[in-house]
């Protein structure tokens, strides 16, 4: 007879017999599996079952510290705490329960107060830390739940054990999130605290307004982020970590804590083919929190994954920045030592659409992209948010970013109006199951708590449509919150105000208690000198309130009725608390200001990463420090030759040789180069024209290049040498400009044109505004992008006389 699975020694390895014998799962010897069975039960009989605790360690020291002050609450008493919880489960029949967890609440807001430092003459006064009822609700809530897990959980099982039936009665349930359970006598109590609120002078309102950054928003602050850096201070690492994690915000609207200290094995950049070019891609995969630890998954609600590329926008240009990290970190397992390399790959092998670029093994386990802890990052924000000068009654938490990004994915939205560059943009509606899978919550949630006060849409054109005009980018920009914003309003505090506050009793009395100490007690010494910082940073906080709130009201008044308020603002104040200077604050800057151009992606991962790898700003900048030699060289090589690389043939120059490619060389189909295949690589270029020409300079150089872009395919414009250019080449042509350029000088343009008001150029970035701007230059810096109906270079004032006379 065949030997069954079990008796084969499934569970007795290494005493199994060959050949197996594979059996039905769950079959095979029976005094074995009996056996089994028997162990089992009598192993589940003496263990109790334990519910695997899954709440966040924040909460469970909530619930602790909710827990110990009713400890600490209830040796005021004799009873025992277990009977106030029972007796509490009878409902109405025991008022003295409820009147012992009345007290407690009531006593919970009146020892809340606490001394505060203030700017009075008093000195210090008393401020109350409980404002608002709803904090109240959460307290009763965790201390309900703290009961029943502690008191009546017991309770129930001690019973079940006497009776073999489940106390029922026994059970106490309420949350200050879900309020339709009212039959539960824990629900009488929470009926009451309104009554308490009123008694206690707490409001009843919600603590804050609830309010949705735009996309705008987010640009602006990280303006802010990057060009205030004197004003906004943190290491490169934080700072780009920062900028990340507030682009993953506005793409998908994470919570706060989803996004912060992502890791390498998170982020998979790889090349894709697509027509027939190869681009650099990212896949993020984003793990969502608030989830059961413990919970037997059924769906993958928990995790969701996306794609993004490299974007013209810098400021958004998320790719940039992760890979920029990654050639910090080295974490290529490639090795790549330049951006060109991950950016440019050139084609794909045949038949292969995607490569990944994997990480080194020590960096994908352990290594973090995104490294920024979630206090820093609030931190960070809210000082972002001041230097960008917010009202206080426009403060915006973290939050504010999955709320904007909520409502753009819930439908279709014109970006607002002040950034006219990007007002072309749609952002396209999704269907509230795509909506609520991004977001990780229900429909009844988003229409609970994600819609802001203020509605951006206009319900006015709404209610009478065709006769409000065209105005809806109008009217959704009231609801942008930095429009109220000024960044003139004071950020710091004055030396007078420093100087005053060293007069102060409890300073004084500070200093003199460091002195005493500092040589003979330092750990003394240094806790009162942490009570010194303390007491500062409370005075600044409070002044620094004070000094915007005045300016606010002043600067509104002269604003509306037309006057000036440049007397009002201090553009170089510094913070007399801070001696030493932001070493890297200007290249930040710097960085900041390229970001704002639109620069190449390569460009921008050069610049960051040797930023983040604290290089000097002579060599992340190097091209603007690199000097003519001052000595003529002696050993000068001669200019490369000229060759059809097709043919193989040298020519006395370019234009020879493309009129050579022109009358020769038919460009009907892909074909390998053989100027590749001569070094052993394979390359396919289409058949095109332009594309062997584009191929050539890239790879071969501009000595061999011929001249085969149309008209149409060279739009870059050069208002200097009136020259045409395509757009990739015409960033290497403007670099040999800037070269020999001298400041100041004149728009060459300007005078072509004959305009009289022509204005001094004083450095690359002044001539870089000034194209843009008089001569509505593209995203191309120094050029301008010329239509096929403009194609031809303005005429200068001569040639316009002469073609007058020819015609008269």
């Amino acid at each position: 007879m065949a030997s069954s699975f079990f008796s084969n020694g499934l569970h007795n390895e290494g005493k199994h017999q060959f050949p197996i014998e594979l059996t039905r799962a769950r079959k095979g010897n029976e005094e074995e599996r009996r056996k089994f069975i028997r162990n089992a039960f009598q192993h589940y009989q003496t263990t109790p079952i334990i519910p695997e605790d899954s709440l966040a360690e924040k909460t469970k020291q909530y619930l602790d510290k909710i827990w110990n002050d009713w400890l600490e609450y209830a040796k005021a008493f004799d009873t025992p705490l277990e009977k106030i919880w029972v007796d509490l489960c009878h409902g109405e029949t025991n008022k003295v329960a409820e009147s012992y967890c009345q007290s407690f609440l009531r006593a919970y807001v009146e020892f809340s107060r606490v001394w505060r430092p203030s700017l009075g003459p008093n000195e210090w006064e008393v401020v109350k830390t409980v404002n608002h009822a709803v904090t109240i609700e959460d307290v009763w809530s965790a201390l309900v739940r703290n009961a029943d897990t502690k008191v009546l959980q017991v309770k129930r099982t001690e019973k079940f054990e006497e009776t073999g039936q489940w106390p029922t009665e026994l059970e106490l349930r309420y949350s200050s999130r879900d309020k339709n359970k009212r039959g539960n006598p824990a629900y009488r109590i929470a009926q009451w605290i309104p009554t308490l609120a009123k008694e206690m002078g707490l409001s009843l309102k919600q603590s804050f307004e609830k309010r949705e950054t735009s996309s705008e928003d987010v640009i602006i602050l990280l303006d802010v982020l990057w060009t205030r850096a004197v004003d906004v201070k943190c290491t490169p690492d934080v700072r780009v970590a920062f900028h990340s994690a507030v682009l993953l915000a506005a793409i998908g609207g994470w919570r706060p804590a989803c996004l912060l200290n992502i890791k390498y094995k998170d982020v998979q950049l790889g090349w894709v083919r697509h027509l027939n070019k190869t681009h650099l891609v990212a896949d993020i995969t984003i793990h969502q929190n608030k989830q059961n630890e413990n919970r037997i998954e059924r769906t993958q609600r928990s995790t969701m994954r996306f794609s993004i590329t490299t974007v013209p926008c810098s400021q958004i240009c998320l790719v940039s920045l992760l890979a920029s990290r990654a050639f910090a970190d080295r974490a290529f397992e490639a090795e790549f030592i330049s951006p060109d390399q991950v950016l440019y790959p050139g084609p794909l092998e045949h038949g292969v659409e995607y490569v990944p670029l994997k990480w080194k093994p020590e960096v994908e386990d352990k290594g973090t992209i995104i490294p920024i802890a979630y206090n820093t990052y609030y931190k960070l924000w809210n000082r972002v948010c001041f230097v960008a000068g917010l009202r206080e009654a426009d403060r915006m938490r973290p939050y504010a970013m999955r709320v904007g990004t909520g409502n753009r994915l819930d439908g279709k939205f014109k970006f607002s109006g002040l950034r006219l560059l990007y007002s072309h943009m749609m952002i396209g509606s999704l269907t509230p199951a795509v909506r609520n899978y991004i977001l990780d919550h229900s429909t009844e949630i988003h229409e609970k708590s994600y819609l802001p006060i203020h509605v951006r849409h206009n319900i006015h054109a709404i209610a009478f449509p065709g006769l409000t005009g065209e105005n809806s980018v109008l009217i959704s920009l009231q609801s942008s919150a930095l429009l109220r914003r000024d960044q003139n309003a004071p950020i710091y505090i004055t030396q007078d105000d420093l100087d005053n506050w060293e007069k102060r009793k409890d300073m004084t009395s500070y200093r003199e208690q460091y002195d005493e100490n500092k040589k003979t007690n330092r750990l003394m010494a240094r806790h009162i000198k942490e009570r010194i910082k303390y007491l500062l940073d409370c005075l600044e906080k409070l002044r620094l309130k004070e000094m915007r709130q005045k300016y606010f009201q002043e600067v509104d008044k002269l604003r509306a009725l037309g006057l000036s308020t440049e007397h009002l603002s201090n553009k170089n104040a510094t913070n007399p608390r801070r001696h030493a200077p932001v070493m890297d604050a200007p290249v930040t800057s710097r960085i900041g200001l390229l970001l704002q151009k639109n620069v190449n992606p390569e460009i921008t991962i050069t610049k960051v990463t040797a930023y983040l790898l604290r290089k000097p700003e002579k060599e992340i900048f190097k091209e603007e420090y690199e000097t003519e030699p001052s000595e003529p060289q002696t050993d000068v090589k001669p200019p490369p030759e000229t060759r059809c690389l097709i043919c193989d043939f040298p020519y006395a120059n370019v234009s020879s040789l493309t009129r050579h490619v022109r009358e020769r060389h038919k460009f009907t189909k892909p074909f390998n180069c053989p100027e590749c295949l001569r070094n052993g690589i394979v390359h396919e270029v289409n058949g095109i024209p332009s594309a062997w020409s584009n191929h050539v300079q890239k790879f071969h150089g501009k000595s061999h290049t011929p001249n085969l872009w149309s008209e149409a395919e060279k739009p870059a414009y050069c208002p200097i040498c009136q020259k045409t250019f395509t757009v990739s080449g015409f960033s290497s042509h403007y670099n040999r400009h800037q070269k020999s350029l001298a400041f100041p000088f004149n728009c060459p343009e300007c005078q072509r044109q004959g305009k009289s008001n022509n204005t001094a150029i004083t450095s690359p970035d002044d001539w870089i505004l000034h194209v843009k701007h008089a001569h509505n230059g593209g995203q191309t810096h120094g050029a301008i992008l010329q239509t096929n109906a403009s194609k031809k270079r303005p005429l200068e004032n001569d040639d316009i006389s002469n073609k007058r006379a020819r015609r008269e």
